[in-house]
């Protein structure tokens, strides 16, 4: 699996939250929006005064998007129309989850055992030979009754 690097960027770049950074738009307060590239995706940074502050997650780390048009829209949704874009550092690497992947080979096994019991079902449905529920029902009574007992 691979798992993306928490990216550093030293001192040049304080993190804020989505809260604040609305806040900033909203007081018209943002400079320039720029859209930058990293490895995995684009973080959003903003010109505040004489620093640059990117978006950060709850974690307190930079909050990457998958490309330009999904850092676009957070943008568009914070009111933004006007950006930049500096893909130079940009690195396209696919995001993994190891707990999707559990998932996955879950449904997989699932599904490979409702093949075969459908399988082993219609199995039964072509079988020439055929049961009377009558007496199916006194072969079950009978073999709990010997289990019990």
């Amino acid at each position: 699996m691979f798992f993306l690097p928490i990216i550093s960027w030293d001192d040049m770049t304080d993190l804020i939250s989505l809260r604040t950074a609305r806040e900033l738009v909203a007081m018209e307060s943002a400079g320039q929006a720029t859209l930058t590239g990293q490895a995995g995706g684009y973080a959003v940074v903003f010109k505040v005064g004489g620093a640059e502050r990117a978006i950060g997650t709850k974690h307190g780390v930079i909050r990457l998007f998958s490309d330009i048009a999904a850092a676009a829209r957070f943008l568009q949704g914070l009111g933004i129309q006007r950006y930049a874009v500096d893909a130079t550092g940009y690195v396209a690497a696919r995001r993994t989850r190891a707990d999707r992947a559990e998932a996955m080979q879950r449904i997989h096994a699932s599904h490979a055992m409702v093949t075969r019991l459908m399988a082993l079902g219609e199995a039964g449905r072509q079988d020439p030979v055929r049961h009377r529920a009558e007496d199916v029902e006194a072969e079950m009574a009978k073999l709990l009754a010997d289990t019990a007992g």
